[in-house]
C-alpha cells in the first residue's frame, strides 16, 4: 500500500509541476499572447463536446417492435406481431445526415412465427435534431423519439396515424393465416424501443 500511495503521489508531483511550469511560461509572455492561449483553452473543450454531441453519422443496434393490425369492423382479425432484433448483425440501422437532408432507417428482423411476415424495411426519413435529441416521422407514420445518453441512443417507436402518413403494407406477398382473408394485408403499425450505438452498415 505504501509503494502505491508513493506513485500516485509521484505523478500527482511531476503533473502538478508541470501544471505550474506552463503557467509560468504564460504570464511572462505579452498580453496579446496570454489572451490568444487563453481563448484558445477555452474553446478547445467547447468543440470538443460539441463534436461528440453530434447525432450525425451511422447508429446500428437492437429493437424490440410489435405491430398491430386492427379491424374495427371485425375485432376478431387483429394480428400482433412482436419483433425482437439483436445488435449483431444490427437489426436497426439509422443513418442521419449531418445537414438538412435525407437520411435513412433499415429495419431487418426475421419473423416471430408462422402467422408474421418479417419486418424488413428501408425508409427515407428527416430527421429533426435538438441538441442530443433527435425525433422522426416514418413514411409508414410510426414516430421515432430518441436521445443520447453516454454513447447509447435510445428511445421509443409509436405509430401516429395522419394525412401525412397514411402507413404502408407491412409486407405484401406473405401467406396470412386466418383469421386474415387472402385479400388483407396488415399494414404496418410499429410500437417499441430501440437501443442504437455508432457503428458502420455491414458489408452485404
Amino acid at each position: 500500500m505504501c509503494a502505491s500511495w508513493f506513485i500516485r503521489r509521484t505523478a500527482f508531483t511531476d503533473v502538478l509541476k508541470q501544471a505550474l511550469f506552463v503557467v509560468a511560461v504564460v504570464v511572462q509572455l505579452p498580453h496579446h499572447f496570454r489572451m490568444k492561449i487563453l481563448l484558445f483553452i477555452a474553446f478547445v473543450p467547447t468543440a470538443m463536446l460539441a463534436q461528440s454531441a453530434s447525432l450525425s453519422g451511422t447508429w446500428v443496434g437492437s429493437g424490440t417492435l410489435t405491430n398491430n393490425r386492427t379491424d374495427a369492423g371485425n375485432p376478431q382479425s387483429t394480428l400482433s406481431c412482436p419483433y425482437t432484433g439483436g445488435a449483431q448483425p444490427p437489426s436497426v440501422i439509422l443513418r442521419i445526415p449531418p445537414g438538412d437532408g435525407l437520411g435513412e432507417l433499415i429495419l431487418a428482423i426475421a419473423s416471430p412465427g408462422e402467422s408474421c411476415p418479417p419486418l424488413r424495411k428501408r425508409f427515407s426519413i428527416r430527421a429533426n435534431v435538438t441538441g442530443t435529441r433527435v425525433t422522426f416521422t416514418d413514411p409508414a407514420g410510426d414516430r421515432w423519439s430518441l436521445s443520447l445518453t453516454d454513447d447509447l441512443l435510445t428511445g421509443q417507436v409509436a405509430w401516429f396515424p395522419s394525412d401525412e402518413n397514411p402507413g404502408e403494407a407491412l409486407f405484401v406477398g406473405f401467406a396470412y393465416q386466418a383469421p386474415l382473408k387472402a385479400w388483407d394485408v396488415p399494414r404496418t403499425r410499429l410500437f417499441g424501443k430501440v437501443t442504437l450505438r455508432r457503428g458502420r452498415i455491414p458489408a452485404r
